[in-house]
């Protein structure tokens, strides 16, 4: 093979125009004639004829050179020499400075100005960028040869030297400087090698990519070759099998070397633009927060007080509702155009719930309905998709669903009118941004709802508002049961599935199929909400399967709401998202090729699994599988130009090099896999780059784009294509067809060289099976990838569009602003101070109402902490015996160093000093504490009362130097050197230490005095328990779990969730009744984290921040009790599970974690005694205040919360054997030091056992 192949044998035919090739050319003249005969015969062996030779050589070269170069001189001048009239072509090796093979190097050979005079031999440093070459005259090569071995005939010197290249059997060294080629010959002589000394050149264009159009035309005449024969050894590697798997290479090499390449580029560039748009956005926001705040201070003049986001929550303005019009039900179906009919959501409503009895089954008020519909009406958003007439839309379709179910399905009426309100509310408020955007945008619902179905639970909060409005209450007349039952069916609905937050929508899906296939009973609740669920998901997808003229309608509607969201993405500086994991995204510019693509794919892999399914139940739901498969025809024939599309040429095309008027072109798969990827580079050292795709060829001509793919491959192989290299860009012509390709940087190591350096990897390998190992390595680094280069692009795009929007955003509204400072001026009143926080956030922090805490609106910077204390504690895990990588040997530079911008650690040899003898008694008991770190007995309560004098309400409220968590979270953060490895703001941690410690209410129990407990148990079974290790724990995994442990019961209001969902106070509402303090706990924080100076995570870059997110609240909403036996359930059959991948997925690492932070949560049981019984009575006095609070509102005193009744040991003994006992022996099982925390409880059990009456 021509280039870096294994060793093969050549058929007979083959050895026979090889031994043609070197026969001598009969016009040589006779002296040489005879001189070459002589060589051939092996009869002319003496130096003197090669000296000859070389003086003649040196005459013809001058005679050449006065004369012109023209070919014919030079082939005389050849023969002339002596040396054999053609080398075999340009030859290019791979090989490697080290046996490593971490710095590669490409060796290339060839003629200097042809094949037919000289040789060039070069070395391209692919590390260092840096190329060596030698060029030699054939008066050089004749020397050479002399030297080496003057009885080598030229021909067996030719082979010899093209199978050192062809085996790579090359030494290269002195960085590239210095190359011996190891020439072998089965006969004499068997071995010459040759060294060569090589000077540094300016541009690998020349000697690396100049060959290799003329290396792919060889490998292509291989192919042909071997096209023609048949195939009769299947251990020899051909270059056409090799070709196969370089077009299985390509993609996943373009991927990677794109991402590769545009981290190197973009990373430094997007670090300034990140900060820039950050600035921006908040120079935006303080202009925003001005003019609020302003109108604010205005209406408190004109009105006497200002207005509360919440003041209207129970009493909302009723709009006038006029008498609906009549609307014809039978007509109402799945081909019901709402923007021919103009039908309004009131009229719909009030019509269906008198056509399914509703009204008179439950003795509702019209006025009421009509009321409720009309404010639903008025909530609807002008925004294309997710409006009215979708509203509208949807009530109708869930009727025609309850109609085409009720010969095999019973409803009753309740869930008739469940299913009704579903339809109705799942427009509600709707901004027209997917949850996917509320959540990459921070916005307040992502921070409320801890980016769970922000919009769903926004939905469901707003109608349970409006509930309390007697008004517009549609459930006023509902039995409690009744009422009960819609509520929850409403819920399990749009939840997807009942206290399960899914990732997927779709996941559900598959226990619907089984339930179905097994003759569901659906006459029980549980099932009946089940098929409720995916009604409601098919009324919400309805347009995808409706009538080609009506699905048309609402598509140009989906699609102009997504690209108003890539508007909002833009504007905000964030990359374009894509719709439920399709190509089509949010950017307007990629419609052409993408929206069809992406439709179709979107109801292939989501509409008609779930309208099958339905139809399976409902025959007459047969139209809407045939509606969804019509336009999914329609969408596949808009899925590019007619003919084979791009992404079915490119996988099965490898890579294609072409000479064009002097420039290299080089053609290959693009990272997006359905691109074609073109680089011309000119012999200046400019390299013009583009990708082309179906669209962009077609308006260039080509319908065909296999055809063109063709075409092109054809034109590199016969030179026909021509490139016109100017300053700006390159026009490259193929046949009839031009592609414009802009200029985009100098010719550098990220070009050609990475793709010519695989391209020569791949066949110097010796086997299929070597080949097959390299193609999956370099998928699965491509898996790791992604799409890392078309990110990075986007959010560059992203974040220059949202510097630039923000600076016209900013100057648009600076005269509003100005105008009403004007207007505040006139009226007396002072310039306007603005808040940190609004007014729900403040509701939400405070959720009893109670008065505001010093510091809310403005929470104070880090306490006055005892900064030697501090600085002691940091210093002991400085040292290597406690953690650190080495000793700390020098002074940290603050400015560098961020997590020793507040405190300076102790050098290691001073802190010996010390620590030997601390002269004040409490840093002393602080200290003696801190060495219990890693023991199952480090005492909370001794910690607090060394920290603040006690472990009273008053001693929680007051701890000017903070308390056992400060304490015990600055020790862990430095113990697991998250603070270095990190480089975490030591300044914002001390800040962000002291607002989480005052946000825990001075509550008996739940207060942080219990979060320090809950941090150190979590550290003791991630660390000395084992955990970490058994699950392969990262420290991002690790840092997630001590913070989530750390906030874990943040903002605790000291009444358990089942108090809120009973009294239905606003938090309720709020949450849904879905895990409510968990959601308070979990918002809370990360609100508070939106002030910089309290935004720990702000040295986690964005995706970093989303997974670490993502993680926390994982951890966080694992603590509700109210999942305990779910997540108990699931990790005990994963303990069943001996399969080998266990672990090694992200959501069995995360269940194990959730099992730590729960466990730690109530280890109490399994702590000492002494420690055990302190939390005992402190969590009995907390029962306790709840049940209070329950007897004075007139609720009925919830188990072991009534002062008078309860007996203490009992309570102990059942919530031991039925939760603590089962958790513990789980975790025993799991982890084996931990086993002793179940032999504890068992002791501590025996206590209450043997004093019942306590």
């Amino acid at each position: 093979m021509g280039c870096g192949a294994g060793k093969e044998a050549k058929p007979a035919d083959s050895k026979k125009k090889e031994e043609e090739k070197y026969k001598p050319d009969e016009k040589r003249t006779k002296e040489g004639k005879g001189k070459e005969t002589a060589e051939n015969k092996n009869e002319a062996k003496t130096p003197n004829v090669s000296k000859k030779d070389a003086s003649a050589a040196g005459a013809d070269n001058t005679a050449a050179t006065n004369g012109g170069t023209n070919a014919a001189a030079q082939a005389e001048s050849a023969a002339a020499s002596g040396r054999d009239k053609h080398m075999p072509g340009p030859l290019m090796a791979l090989t490697y400075l080290t046996e490593d093979k971490e710095c590669a190097c490409l060796v290339s050979a060839c003629g200097v100005k042809s094949d037919m005079v000289g040789l060039s031999v070069s070395v391209y440093n692919v590390k260092t960028n840096a190329a060596y070459s030698k060029a030699m005259s054939d008066d050089d090569l004749m020397k050479l040869k002399e030297g080496l071995a003057p009885t080598l005939q030229w021909p067996n010197f030719w082979k010899m030297f093209a199978s050192a290249l062809q085996k790579a059997d090359l030494k290269v060294s002195n960085a590239g400087a210095t190359c011996e080629i190891r020439m072998k010959s089965k006969s004499d002589p068997k071995e010459v090698n040759m060294p060569l000394e090589l000077a540094q050149q300016n541009s690998p264009f020349e000697f690396f990519c100049a060959p290799m159009p003329r290396i792919f035309q060889q490998k292509r005449k291989q192919m042909e070759e071997e096209a023609k024969e048949e195939k009769k050894d299947d251990k020899k590697l051909r270059e056409i099998d090799l070709a196969k798997k370089e077009a299985e290479y390509n993609l996943s090499e373009a991927i990677l070397l794109a991402g590769q390449d545009a981290e190197v580029r973009l990373t430094p560039v997007l670090s300034v633009l990140r900060e820039e748009a950050s600035c921006s956005l908040q120079s935006l926001g303080e202009i925003h927060g001005e003019i609020a705040k302003t109108k604010q201070e205005i209406e408190k003049i004109v009105s006497g007080a200002p207005s509360h986001p919440l003041d209207n929550m129970y009493s909302c303005d009723i709009p006038p509702t006029p008498e609906p019009s009549p609307v014809n039900v039978e007509s109402l179906g799945w081909d019901t155009d709402v923007f021919e009919t103009s039908l309004k959501l009131p009229d719909v409503a009030i019509m269906l719930f008198e056509y399914h009895g509703l009204i008179d089954f439950f003795k509702m008020d019209r006025n009421v309905v009509l009321n409720f519909y009309n404010v639903l009406s008025t909530r609807c958003h002008d925004v294309p998709y997710h409006g009215h007439n979708h509203a509208v839309d949807c009530l109708i379709i869930m009727h025609f669903l309850l109609n085409a179910m009720q010969a095999t399905i019973k409803f009753s009426k309740e869930d008739v009118m469940a299913s009704l309100i579903c339809a109705s509310i799942l427009d509600l408020d709707h901004e027209g941004f997917d949850d996917i955007f509320i959540k990459r945008a921070g916005s307040m619902l992502s921070m409320l709802y801890s980016d769970l179905y922000q919009n769903t639970q926004n939905n469901l909060t707003a109608v349970a508002e409006l509930f309390y409005n007697p008004k517009i209450d549609l459930l006023q007349t509902l039995t409690p049961d009744q009422n009960k039952d819609v509520i929850e069916t409403v819920r399990e609905a749009l939840f997807i599935k009942a206290n399960v937050q899914m990732k997927m929508p779709m996941e559900r899906l598959q226990d619907f199929k089984q339930l179905a296939a097994g003759g569901a009973d659906w006459g029980t609740k549980d099932n009946i909400r089940h098929l409720i669920t995916h009604m409601t998901r098919m009324v919400d997808w309805s347009c995808w399967g409706r009538p080609t003229a009506i699905h048309k309608k609402w598509m140009d509607r989906v699609a102009e709401e997504y690209y108003r969201q890539g508007d909002r993405e833009l504007a905000v500086g964030l990359a374009p998202s894509s719709f439920y994991d399709t190509c089509w995204t949010t950017d307007r510019s990629r419609h052409d090729l993408t929206f069809s693509k992406g439709q179709a794919t979107f109801i292939d892999g989501v509409i008609l699994p779930l309208f099958e399914e339905m139809a399976r139940l409902a025959p007459d739901l047969e139209v809407c599988v045939q509606g969804a498969k019509a336009n999914k025809e329609a969408f596949d024939k808009n899925n590019g130009p007619t003919g084979v599309c791009l992404k079915n040429v490119m996988s099965v095309t490898p890579k294609l090099f072409g000479d064009c008027s002097g420039s290299v072109a080089f053609a290959r798969v693009g990272p997006d896999a359905d691109t074609l990827w073109i680089t011309v580079a000119s012999a200046s050292g400019k390299v013009y780059d583009a990708t082309f795709d179906d669209t962009a060829l077609e308006k260039r001509g080509c319908r065909e784009s296999g055809k063109f793919v063709e075409n092109l491959t054809q034109a590199f192989k016969d030179s026909t294509a021509k490139a016109a290299c100017a300053d700006d860009k390159t026009v490259l012509t193929v046949g009839d067809v031009k592609l414009e390709l802009p200029i985009v940087r100098d010719l550098g190591p990220s070009e050609l060289i990475p793709y010519i350096k695989s391209y020569l990897e791949l066949r110097s390998l010796s086997a299929m099976r070597y080949v097959d190992r390299k193609v999956d390595e370099i998928n699965q680094k491509a898996q790791a990838m992604g799409n890392k280069s078309s990110s990075l692009h986007g959010e560059e795009k992203a974040l220059r569009g949202c510097i630039k929007c923000c600076a016209q955003t900013a100057e648009s509204i600076k005269p509003t602003l100005a105008g009403l400072k004007d207007e505040l001026k006139a009226k007396g009143g002072k310039e306007a101070k603005v808040e940190v926080e609004d007014a729900l956030a403040i509701k939400v922090r405070n959720p009893l109402k109670a008065p505001l805490p010093p510091g809310v609106i403005e929470p104070p910077d880090m306490k006055s902490v005892d900064m030697e204390m501090l600085k002691i504690i940091k210093s002991k895990f400085f040292t290597k015996e406690h953690g650190a990588e080495a000793d700390l040997a020098a002074t940290p530079d603050p400015e560098k160093e961020k997590h020793c911008n507040a405190i300076i650690p102790y050098l290691t040899s001073d802190f010996c000093m010390v620590t030997k003898n601390i002269d004040n008694v409490k840093r002393q008991r602080i200290y003696d504490l801190m060495v219990k770190l890693d023991d199952w007995d480090y005492d909370v309560f001794d910690l607090q009362e060394t920290m603040s004098g006690g472990i009273s309400g008053e001693n929680l409220r007051n701890q000017p130097e903070g308390g056992a968590l400060f304490v015990t979270a600055y020790a862990l953060m430095y113990k697991w050197q998250f603070m270095q490895k990190f480089n975490i703001d030591e300044v914002t941690l001390l800040n962000w230490l002291s607002v989480v410690e005052a946000g825990y209410h001075p509550n008996p129990y739940h207060n942080s005095m219990h979060a320090a407990d809950v941090l150190h148990v979590t550290h003791y079974i991630l660390g000395p328990g084992g955990c970490k290790e058994k699950v392969k724990a990262t420290d991002e995994e690790i840092f997630a779990a001590l913070f989530a442990a750390c906030v874990h019961d943040y903002n605790h209001p000291g009444i358990n969730n089942a108090f809120h969902v009973r009294s239905q106070n606003y938090l309720a509402v709020l949450f849904n009744d879905r895990s409510v303090n968990e959601n308070i706990h979990a918002s809370s924080v990360f609100e508070l984290m939106r002030m910089d100076k309290f935004n720990i995570l702000k040295a986690f870059k964005a995706d970093a921040y989303t997974k670490m997110r993502d993680d926390v609240v994982d951890f966080i909403l694992g603590t509700d009790m109210g999942l305990h036996a779910m997540i108990l359930s699931r990790f005990k059959k994963r303990l069943d599970t001996t399969d080998s991948k266990m672990y090694k997925t992200k959501a069995d690492k995360n269940l194990a974690i959730t099992m730590c932070v729960k466990m730690a949560d109530i280890s109490n049981c399994g702590r000492p005694q002494r420690l055990y019984h302190g939390w005992c009575n402190v969590i009995v006095d907390e029962f306790f205040q709840q049940g209070d609070r329950e007897r004075l509102q007139g609720m009925p005193v919830s188990p072991f919360m009534d002062r008078f009744t309860t007996v203490m040991a009992k309570g102990q003994i059942g919530f031991m054997n039925y939760i603590v006992m089962p958790l513990f022996e789980c975790m025993g099982e799991f982890l084996e030091p931990m086993s002793k925390a179940s032999m504890i409880a068992e002791e501590n059990k025996g206590f209450w056992q043997e004093n019942e009456d306590w």
